[in-house]
């Protein structure tokens, strides 16, 4: 009864990373650069552009991401994102020489590599918004954006 009131609607967890994968992955692989003037935009379609190698996009570039879930109840899809996003930039350090990029990673005792938590902080305020009419959905997405720190 309560979900019929509210419009509120859990998306499985297959659909969410299915629609992460299909929108800010692409966005991420088909970033692309104004060649003749103009500033660059993330369309593909744009006749002034060409698509750039995903390796060629830089955090800084992927910094002009917003990702917004205007309704984002309990933050399924802004989670997604963030750990879509996490994993990028990661992976992005990585293959960029990770030693020049000591503020940003560090090494873990398996040789694995993680983002700083300064890093990931600085990722969920700079690209990811939500907003909801449920105050209480708010708030546990803000708990569940932070406890990904």
């Amino acid at each position: 009864e309560v979900k019929k009131a509210g419009g509120i609607y859990y998306t499985p967890a297959y659909i969410v990373d299915y629609i992460v994968k299909n929108t800010v992955g692409r966005l991420l692989e088909c970033h692309c650069e104004a060649t003749e003037g103009g500033r660059g935009n993330l369309k593909s379609n744009n006749r002034k552009s060409k698509i750039v190698n995903r390796k060629s996009q830089t955090p800084k570039q992927v910094s002009n991401l917003r990702i917004l879930d205007p309704a984002c109840g309990s933050g399924s899809f802004l989670l997604s994102a963030y750990t879509y996003l996490l994993n990028y930039h990661r992976d992005w350090y990585v293959e960029n020489n990770p030693e020049k990029h000591r503020k940003k990673i560090y090494q873990g005792r398996g040789g694995q590599w993680f983002l700083t938590i300064a890093e990931k902080k600085q990722i969920l305020l700079n690209n990811i918004f939500g907003v909801d009419i449920d105050s209480q959905a708010v708030e546990v997405t803000k708990l569940s954006l932070l406890l990904k720190v």
